[in-house]
């Protein structure tokens, strides 16, 4: 495997093919991450803001981190997908927008992305219909943007485009397969499940400004398998007096911000329900993040449809093994 090394000017500095171990994963709605380890001799390629692409990743990855160990003679590599470079910027006034959410987040890539990136940014898009609304305070470009994802069953990537020399950001849907991960057909070789309800809550009392207030609850919110309306009740308080009353016209728009801020912050703190499945080598070769697959684990009793939220790459470059986080959306 030969990683390409690109500059911060993004010119091709450097190929590396001596790799001692990487993992690289992409995610469906948020930054992934990448680690890569190297003889040390190959440390002086890579360097802090260096962007890096993997063979066989469908994203690419930027430096923010290197280790160089002379008593192991190993240098460490730790990277984030480019989506983070939206995290080094922050919205400078209140963000309130309701509509497709598509076209809400290439604009605000287009509005304040290109300040935090190495080089010019194109967005696509591709049509798709799904409805979000959002209202934001002072966040950071990436924050804001995640929980529109989340509000919209959405994801989103930045990549370089085929030359290398723009960066291209779009927005993924969720997309129908027929493909199925099976025990008993061989494809699936075992499922992780995880049901963590630490951090969730049912119902967001928003307060904004003289004590106006929003109370908005989970239930038929969300399509991501969980029952809301059996769960008990969990609050969570919210501050919303950062959306100044003068912006909007009127009180019903006003009490529809503190309503989007109220499923924000609610999708912030759905309860995490993610089955990370180990498959067969060609099984998870075919499977990318945003495939709404079909998963059955005898030994777990799992049946069910699931949305592949991440795809990790691993091993030693000779030879790379997949593996993919997916969410149950409905259990039989």
């Amino acid at each position: 495997m030969d990683i390409r090394i690109f500059d911060g000017q993004l010119r091709l500095t450097g190929i590396c093919d001596r790799i001692l171990s990487l993992t690289v994963r992409e995610e469906f709605a948020g930054e992934g991450f990448c680690t890569l380890r190297v003889p040390l001799s190959e440390s002086d390629k890579f360097s802090v803001d260096s962007i890096l692409c993997f063979p066989g990743a469908a994203e690419e990855y930027v430096i923010r981190a290197v280790e160089r160990d002379s008593v192991s003679g190993i240098c460490r590599v730790d990277g984030s997908g480019l989506l983070s470079l939206f995290g080094r910027r922050i919205l400078r006034e209140p963000v309130t927008a309701s509509g497709e959410a598509e076209e809400i987040l290439c604009t605000l890539a287009e509005h304040w992305g290109p300040a935090v990136l190495p080089g010019s940014l194109r967005t696509e898009r591709v049509g798709i219909s799904a409805e979000a609304s959002t209202a934001t305070g002072h966040d950071s470009l990436l924050a804001a943007m995640k929980r529109i994802c989340a509000s919209a069953g959405v994801g989103m990537t930045l990549r370089l485009d085929a030359d290398g020399r723009e960066f291209v950001f779009s927005v993924r849907s969720r997309r129908e397969t027929s493909r199925i991960l099976s025990r008993s057909a061989g494809t699936l070789k075992g499922i992780t499940e995880k049901r963590d309800f630490t951090r969730y809550r049912s119902r967001a009392v928003v307060i904004g400004v003289g004590d106006r207030t929003a109370v908005v609850e989970a239930a038929g919110l969300f399509d991501d398998g969980v029952n809301d309306g059996a769960m008990p009740v969990r609050e969570i308080y919210e501050d919303a007096s950062d959306l100044a009353l003068g912006r909007f016209e009127g009180e019903d728009a006003y009490q529809a911000a503190l309503q989007a801020r109220g499923k924000q912050i609610l999708a912030q703190h759905r309860p995490i329900c993610t089955l990370t499945a180990e498959t067969a080598e060609e099984s998870a070769r075919l499977l990318q993040v945003g495939d709404v697959c079909y998963v059955s684990d005898e030994t777990l009793g799992i049946t069910s449809p699931a949305l592949c939220t991440a795809r990790t790459l691993s091993g030693d470059g000779a030879r790379p093994a997949y593996a993919v986080t997916v969410q149950v959306l409905e259990t039989e």
